[in-house]
Formats: structure tokens, sequence, C-alpha cells
């Protein structure tokens, strides 16, 4: 146990907002310009023709926002299955995520009328899980992208993560990444993460979610 202390409760906000501001991004732009950038590029430039996925990967380090539990976060996923919808410039991929977490829970316990005290647990878990992402295209000049991504995943840990919670967490990330197309064959992006990790049982001591933020890098191979 690191602290006790007195809080008044407040809570966090531009959580899921943030998530919903980039799905809205994607899907909106994508039905306004059904002929992309992306798309003409690659009917003018044999070299983007083709999108069989290969191999893509990559790896999140994210830190503790500024209302959440202090914990940060590495992750890396792996992604095995693509489908493209061309005239719309979206990508779904399914995966596979494996991440480690460390830091501290805060949980609350109520002591007298309006007044809470909050004990800091320290916790930590590797877990692994299933995820699928969004990606959409939403503007490509020569050999660079701008892209739109959200993904979600249920990731099961080796003990209850974290602290006062279960043995699974739903992950939601989002955010914007930079592609860059190295040939026709490999390409790698960096970008900004959002995540926010919860169990989805409500509010409470029992669903000590939180959210973090920092780097997304990948690679991806096609042929």
């Amino acid at each position: 146990m690191k602290e006790n202390y007195l809080f008044q409760k407040s809570c966090g906000r531009g959580s899921l907002p943030a998530l919903l501001y980039f799905l809205v991004l994607a899907f909106s732009n994508a039905l306004l310009c059904p002929e992309s950038a992306y798309s003409q590029t690659a009917r003018g430039a044999g070299m983007y023709r083709s999108d069989s996925l290969v191999i893509n990967t990559g790896a999140d380090y994210l830190s503790p926002t500024r209302f959440s539990n202090k914990i940060t976060t590495v992750s890396t996923h792996f992604f095995f299955w693509k489908k493209r919808f061309k005239k719309i410039s979206v990508h779904i991929k399914g995966g596979i995520t494996c991440t480690y977490a460390w830091g501290y829970s805060r949980q609350w316990y109520k002591v007298a009328d309006s007044v809470w005290q909050a004990f800091d647990y320290e916790t930590s878990a590797f877990g692994a899980g299933p995820v699928l992402q969004i990606e959409h295209v939403v503007i490509t000049t020569g050999r660079f992208s701008l892209l739109a991504e959200a993904s979600a995943g249920c990731i099961l840990y080796n003990t209850r993560f974290p602290y006062g919670g279960d043995v699974y967490n739903f992950m939601l990330r989002t955010g914007p990444s930079l592609r860059y197309r190295i040939n026709a064959s490999y390409s790698v992006t960096a970008g900004y993460r959002w995540m926010h990790v919860s169990n989805g049982q409500g509010i409470g001591n029992h669903n000590p979610y939180y959210e973090a933020q920092g780097l997304n890098i990948g690679i991806a191979i096609t042929r």
C-alpha cells in the first residue's frame, strides 16, 4: 500500500468521446470521399496494387493519463488477417495483442458522508487476447499516408488486474498514424495512441479502469 488521503470524487473526461471521434472521422471521410487519394495512387502506380497481408506487427509504450490509475503499459500487436474495402479506403485487421502493465491501482472507501479515503495498491500483470482494428486512409501524398485507426480487444491476464478487478479486461485504442511506404512490399508507421482498459462490470472498486496515452510504431510486409 503506497499512500492514503481524503478525496473529493471527480471523473476524467474525453475518453469515449475521443474513441468516437476517430471512428466518425474514419467512416464519414470514407463515405464522403470513396475515391480517395490512396485508391487513385494505387491505380496510377502498379507498385501499390497488391494488398495481401504477410506480416503486420506493432508496439505501444503508453503512460497513464492525468485522471487515471497510475499504470504504464507496453504492448505488442500481431495481425494475421486483413480485409480491404478499396472503394472507401478502409482496412479491417484481426490478430492478437500481448501486453504487460505495471503501476498503482486506486481503491476508494467511504468513511463519512461525502468523504472518501483512497488507497493505492501496487499492481502488475501479463495478458494476451484477440484484437480487431479498423484503419482508414485519410489522405495520401507521395509515399506518405495519414491514417485514422481504432481497435478493440479482450485481454486475459495471469492475475486479477488492476488490483481489485478481474482476470480479463476490454482494451480500446485509437489515434492517428503516419505511414511511409518504402516500396511495394514494405511500409512503416508511427503515431499517437490513447487507450482505455476496463472489465465492463460497471463503476466501482470491482472495475478499476485505467487510461493511458503514448507512442505506437509498426511495420507491414505485403505481397
